[in-house]
C-alpha cells in the first residue's frame, strides 16, 4: 500500500511539472492588444497621435514575434512572460494614443486655420505689391510670371481648404505651409522687382550732350 502511495505520488508531482511546462499562449492579452489597437485607429490616433500609435505597434509586433518563437520552441522549455509584458505595453500605449488624439485632433485644426489665415493674408499683400511694381518692358515678363506663381498658390490654398472640409487635416496643414513657403519667397522676388532701377533713357542719335 505504501509502494502504492509513493508511486502516486511521484506521478502526481510529474504531472504537475509538466503541466507547469505547457505554457498556454497568452490568447486573451493579444486579442485585448488588437482590439485596442483597433478602437485608437477609429479615433484617428494612428494620424494624430502616431509615434505612440507606431509604438503600439511595434510593440504587438514583436510579442506575436515572441509567442512564434515560443511555440517553435520546447515544450517543457516554453514561457509566455515577455510576450504578456509585450502585449500589456502594446494596449497600454494604444490605448494613451486614443485617449489623446482628439486633443491632438484640435490642436491640429486649430494650427489649420491660422495658417489659411496668414496664407490669405500673404496673398492679399503680395496681390497689391505686384500692382505696385514698375510694368516696363522688361519687368513685364518677369511681373507676369509672379502674377502666375501667386495664381498657382491661391489655388493649392483653395485645395488646403477643400482637404480641411473633407476632415484630412493632416494633408490640409502640409500644403497650406508648402503655400506660405512660396508666397514668402514670391514677396522678396516682387520686392527686389519693385528695388530694381529702372533702365536710363538713351540719348537720341545725333543729339550732342
Amino acid at each position: 500500500m505504501k509502494k502504492n502511495s509513493v508511486y502516486l505520488s511521484i506521478v502526481s508531482a510529474s504531472f504537475a511539472v509538466v503541466m507547469l511546462g505547457c505554457a498556454k499562449v497568452p490568447e486573451q492579452e493579444l486579442s485585448a492588444a488588437k482590439a485596442s489597437l483597433d478602437s485608437a485607429r477609429v479615433y484617428e490616433a494612428d494620424k494624430y497621435m502616431a509615434s505612440d500609435f507606431a509604438a503600439a505597434q511595434d510593440s504587438l509586433k514583436a510579442a506575436i514575434t515572441e509567442i512564434e518563437k515560443q511555440k517553435s520552441s520546447n515544450q517543457m522549455s516554453r514561457n509566455y512572460d515577455k510576450a504578456k509584458a509585450l502585449l500589456a505595453s502594446a494596449t497600454t500605449l494604444a490605448q494613451n494614443a486614443r485617449s489623446k488624439a482628439a486633443d491632438a485632433k484640435q490642436k491640429v485644426q486649430a494650427e489649420v486655420d491660422t495658417l489659411l489665415i496668414t496664407a490669405a493674408a500673404l496673398i492679399s499683400e503680395n496681390k497689391d505689391l505686384l500692382a505696385k511694381a514698375p510694368k516696363g518692358k522688361e519687368g513685364k515678363a518677369v511681373l507676369e510670371a509672379i502674377g502666375s506663381e501667386i495664381s498657382a498658390v491661391e489655388s493649392n490654398i483653395g485645395e488646403a481648404k477643400a482637404l480641411k472640409s473633407s476632415g484630412d487635416l493632416i494633408g490640409a496643414r502640409d500644403k497650406a505651409n508648402a503655400g506660405i513657403v512660396k508666397l514668402e519667397s514670391v514677396k522678396v522676388e516682387i520686392a527686389a522687382a519693385i528695388e530694381k532701377p529702372s533702365p536710363k533713357a538713351k540719348p537720341a542719335e545725333g543729339k550732342k550732350k
